[in-house]
């Protein structure tokens, strides 16, 4: 309970001025200006209301012509029921101050003279369930059928911070919000992430080009490798067809060579045969010399003889005949063998001649064929000069690749053709790759490092998500269950009290979302059926006595250190006003009411 206000140049109150309080029912009574409302927005004040109906600035409170204004509150805080009204302050007596400046600050809070920030002693008012803004606690003046006019749903809001519910409604906002804000975020990191899956895809395929391409590189480097091998292979084929066609040309050349000794041999042998034939042709005309001298005697002898014997016949001398005959005989038989040695040496120098001529004819051939093998020697020895100046070359470039590639690798070489074929591939297909990012790997990696941890963040924000929705469900469920029951113990005691001023009606929890529910009073007055409290529906004092009832109601249910009305009597007839007034001294035996 409040055990006194203290002001000090507050508003209309000048100087220092004390209000004190008893326990039960309280009563301040004034003509209008008296400063009964001062009273109750300087508890409001002091107890951190941040409402401000009756001024625009904080400044405002203080009295005209003065540099600040003092209040203070003072709460009884002695034990009851074994718990203090402020728990968390060890004193019996708690004196909440406020001073408001012109200037500075605005205002400065204390509490039992130690300075507070505003946030501390809210959280030691709420602590308390002590919310001087709460109309359920504190009803500003001309406010009592503002409020029972207002919507459900902001009845509900006043009623769950007197339930301290509002703490969970807050948090049950904050875990939308939350929930909102994580799903906002995910909702950016799923575009993200889309946008990360496309960027990885397109940089998975550049890097599987420029994968593609140094394996390219690769094979570019291993097919002029393999190009070096095919190229020493041919070049050891070449050599050993070159040494094959060396020993070809040898062999022919040694041949030719043979041709030429046979040749040679040949021209030796018919010049030889000429030089034979030549004496034997000097013998042979010698011997036809003599042969045809002796055949010239002959002939002389056969004529002396033929004469002599027709001499002899013409003389008849017989003896002279027979010896004439015989000489004849003796000359013809000379002459026949003279002309047979002449026919003979004539014809044998015909041979002689015939042969010499086939002999001069064989030797010139020889000759000449000697001289052609000779000539193809000469270019049989040129083609192996050749050959064998190639075969160097060929060997030495053979030495430049031995010294590059193995044997193995020679050996295991396709032809060349093959090698340049699929080198002239290699080369286009690194053409067409020669735009690839060489750094497609490493953006690969950064922006795949970017999607996983982006993905490990989405999947921490949803769990974490799905952690507040759990939570929620289960706050949602406790703000439902507590608020169900609250509503359950108010309408009993609501209708045991509208009851009491000749009234029916209930209070009743409308809508299950926490956004949407509202708390809605149903009365009935003069025997009429309840319905919902509206200025259509009832009086002002039927409303009145409706609020008076609800109020009534939740102080049974929640009670609080002390309740304030202000002018609530305002549309209450005298009836009506006596009903209220019983209701509150009744209810001011467990609670103090102002």
């Amino acid at each position: 309970m409040i055990l006194e206000v203290r002001l000090r140049d507050f508003m209309t109150f000048e100087g220092d001025v004390l209000v004190p309080f008893r326990p039960g029912l309280n009563i301040i009574a004034g003509p209008n200006g008296a400063g009964k409302t001062s009273i109750v927005s300087a508890i409001q004040l002091c107890l951190g209301s941040l409402a401000r109906e009756r001024k625009s600035r904080i400044s405002d409170f203080i009295r005209r012509g003065k540099r600040e204004a003092v209040i203070s509150t003072v709460i009884d805080n002695r034990p009851r029921g074994g718990r203090r009204a402020i728990p968390s302050i060890n004193s019996d007596k708690v004196e909440f101050t406020r001073v408001i400046m012109q200037r500075g600050r605005g205002s400065e809070y204390y509490v039992n003279g130690v300075y507070r920030q505003y946030r501390e002693v809210k959280a030691i008012l709420d602590e308390s369930m002590i919310s001087v803004d709460n109309p359920l606690v504190v009803m500003p003046q001309g406010k009592v059928n503002a409020w029972i006019d207002s919507k459900p749903r902001e009845r509900l809001l006043y009623f769950e911070e007197l339930l301290g519910l509002d703490k969970l409604h807050a948090a049950i906002a904050a875990m939308d919000k939350g929930v909102e804000e994580l799903g906002s975020k995910l909702s950016e990191l799923d575009a993200k992430l889309k946008e990360l899956r496309a960027e990885v895809e397109g940089r998975r395929r550049e890097a599987e080009l420029l994968e593609r391409k140094e394996e390219a590189q690769r094979r570019l480097v291993e097919l002029e490798r393999m190009k070096i091998a095919a190229e020493a292979l041919e070049l050891k084929e070449r050599i050993e067809e070159a040494l094959k066609q060396v020993h070809a040309l040898e062999s022919e050349a040694s041949r030719a060579r043979a041709k030429i000794e046979e040749k040679r041999a040949l021209e030796r042998g018919a010049l030889s045969r000429i030089e034979q034939l030549t004496m034997e042709e000097a013998a042979v005309r010698e011997k036809l010399t003599r042969a045809r001298e002796m055949r010239q005697a002959a002939r002389r002898r056969m004529e002396e003889a033929i004469g002599q014997l027709s001499d002899a016949l013409s003389s008849l001398d017989v003896s002279s005949a027979r010896l004439a005959l015989s000489k004849l005989r003796e000359a013809v038989r000379s002459f026949e063998k003279a002309v047979d040695e002449v026919l003979s040496g004539e014809l044998r120098l015909r041979e002689i001649q015939v042969e010499r001529e086939i002999n001069e004819r064989s030797m010139q051939q020889a000759k000449a064929s000697a001289q052609r093998w000779a000539r193809r020697v000469d270019e049989l020895e040129q083609q192996i000069g050749g050959i064998e100046v190639e075969v160097a070359e060929l060997k030495r470039l053979l030495d430049d690749r031995s010294r590059v590639v193995t044997e193995e690798e020679i050996s295991r070489a396709p032809p060349v053709s093959e090698v340049e074929a699929e080198l002239e591939r290699i080369r286009g297909e690194l053409e067409a790759l020669k735009s690839v990012d060489p750094l497609a790997r490493e953006k690969l990696r950064e922006a795949t490092s970017v999607l996983e941890r982006l993905t490990e963040e989405r999947r921490k924000i949803a769990e974490e998500r799905d952690s507040i929705l759990e939570r929620r469900r289960e706050a949602a469920s406790r703000w439902r269950s507590t608020l169900e029951q609250a509503v359950r113990d108010v309408n009993t005691h609501f209708q045991e009290l509208i009851g009491k001023v000749g009234g029916e009606g209930y209070v009743a929890l409308e809508g299950a979302d926490p956004y949407e529910a509202g708390l809605e009073i149903y009365v009935g007055f003069d025997g009429a059926p309840p319905e919902a409290v509206s200025s259509m529906a009832h009086s002002g004092g039927e409303r009145t006595l409706s609020t008076v009832g609800l109020l009534l109601a939740v102080q049974k249910m929640k009670p609080s250190p002390f309740r304030i009305l202000d002018e609530f009597e305002i549309h209450l007839d005298p009836e009506n006003f006596e009903r209220v007034s019983l209701l509150l001294k009744e209810a001011s035996r467990d609670t103090q009411y102002i």
